[in-house]
């Protein structure tokens, strides 16, 4: 059987916390199986892979009124870097199920002049990379590449942003369009504009 996973926001940045609501679980029968666990019969999956602590905390629940509601965050690792959505799949002890969706937001950057000439200072501002810390506990950090060439790193807020300013280089071309990107580099997650 599957039933109705209702998450809220629904429209999140990799590493967000959202809220997980279900009255599909059937909530009875031996107390074993009135709990979602992280084990092979049971547990909550973002994107298929089974989700463990801190980003859920086991065992969660089921009340007898068949109502759940419980917070999992959405692990930057389990996000692939070009998705648009991911499914959370919920799945109580005794085999019932409950599934829903997030929307990713896009991560973008822009800067705070257009244009620029070699040696003058800009600002780079990005926003919706990844909130939260990496696995080991530190912030994430954003490589910064003018041209294709790594002029330095940002590191990304606890809102999933970054702002650091930046010297065109000596050796930017004169006259031309330049991109300009920001990457996550453990997440493959980017964005670019040109300046």
């Amino acid at each position: 059987k599957e039933g109705l996973l209702e998450l809220s926001p629904y429209v999140v940045i990799r590493g967000q916390t959202v809220f997980a609501k279900s009255n599909s679980f059937q909530g009875q029968g031996s107390t074993d199986g009135k709990l979602i666990t992280d084990d092979h019969d049971s547990g909550v999956r973002i994107g298929g892979k089974l989700v463990f602590s801190p980003n859920v905390e086991y065992p969660i629940h089921v009340a007898d009124t068949k109502e759940v509601v419980f917070p999992i965050r959405i692990q930057p690792e389990h996000v692939g870097p070009s998705s648009e959505s991911i499914e959370i799949r919920v799945e109580e002890r005794n085999g019932m199920v409950a599934k829903g969706a997030v929307l990713i937001k896009k991560p973008s950057i822009s800067l705070s002049s257009p244009t620029g000439i070699r040696g003058s200072k800009f600002v780079i501002y990005g926003e919706n990379f990844v909130v939260g810390k990496d696995p080991y506990g530190r912030p994430y950090k954003a490589e910064i590449t003018y041209d294709h060439e790594i002029i330095g790193y940002a590191i990304v807020t606890p809102a999933g942003g970054i702002e650091k300013t930046f010297i065109v280089p000596d050796w930017a071309s004169l006259g031309s369009t330049i991109p300009i990107s920001a990457e996550v580099t453990s997440l493959g997650v980017s964005a670019s504009t040109s300046h």
